[in-house]
């Protein structure tokens, strides 16, 4: 017997690194999509509604492992964890044109930054329901939106080092924490910027992660333009 086509689209608008753009058909918006936990241990998400009618929101978060590489990952965060993250509240109805802060916690700081994505699906609410089944609801919507936003919680102590290892041509991320490589230099004279020849980077460089110089470089002092996205600044330093 062949089965129905669905008639469920699900958009998803979750990623580290690229902006996408929002379907003009959306029934909620979210803002920040990218949003960082304070030393204070918390975070707001604002939900806003579109639609004219009632809609039921539902949220769940999820680690990602070895965030900007090829072998990124989601796993369920595990509440039994001292430093796992509480989304409150998890479900909520919001009415038409209706804005609801989203609040997520964690009591214990991680030793290294942990990434998270939060992610809040927007459900039709039938009217005069005082339960709603969200199984029987997710078999009869049109269009169920999904929207993923990226939490950074930063390490209790951050720590900034960056190494160089000349054997494998890499700049190593030694901290605590990422750091956006914005641009790495090869300078005659690491005092004065204009001996240096500046290579484009635009990566961001988690604890751990290594990355790879151009091979053809040229010879000189490395240094590194970075931006630190937990202070809000730029920052030049010479990479030994």
């Amino acid at each position: 017997m062949k089965k129905p086509m669905s008639t469920q689209i699900k958009s998803w608008v979750a990623s580290l690194f690229i902006l996408v753009s929002v379907p003009a058909w959306s029934n909620i918006d979210v803002s920040p999509m990218s949003a960082i936990v304070t030393p204070q241990g918390v975070t707001l998400v604002t939900v806003t509604s579109k639609a004219e009618g009632v809609r039921f929101i539902q949220t769940s978060v999820k680690q990602v492992l070895n965030p900007a590489t090829k072998q990124e990952n989601e796993v369920a965060e595990s509440i039994s964890s001292v430093e796992s993250i509480i989304v409150s509240p998890s479900k909520f109805v919001l009415a038409a044109g209706q804005k609801h802060n989203i609040r997520l916690v964690t009591m214990n700081l991680p030793v290294t930054e942990k990434v998270y994505r939060l992610y809040v699906e927007s459900l039709p609410a039938k009217d005069g329901e005082a339960k709603i089944d969200t199984d029987k609801l997710k078999t009869e919507v049109g269009i169920d939106l999904v929207w993923g936003v990226v939490v950074h919680v930063p390490p209790s102590k951050p720590t900034i080092k960056l190494s160089l290892d000349s054997r494998a041509n890499q700049i190593i991320n030694d901290g605590n924490f990422h750091l956006k490589i914005s641009r790495v230099g090869y300078c005659a004279d690491p005092n004065n910027d204009d001996t240096c020849a500046w290579t484009k980077a635009n990566k961001n460089l988690y604890p751990a992660q290594k990355l790879a110089l151009p091979e053809n470089h040229k010879n000189g002092k490395i240094k590194v333009d970075y931006y630190n996205e937990y202070e809000g600044r730029s920052t030049e330093t010479l990479i030994d």
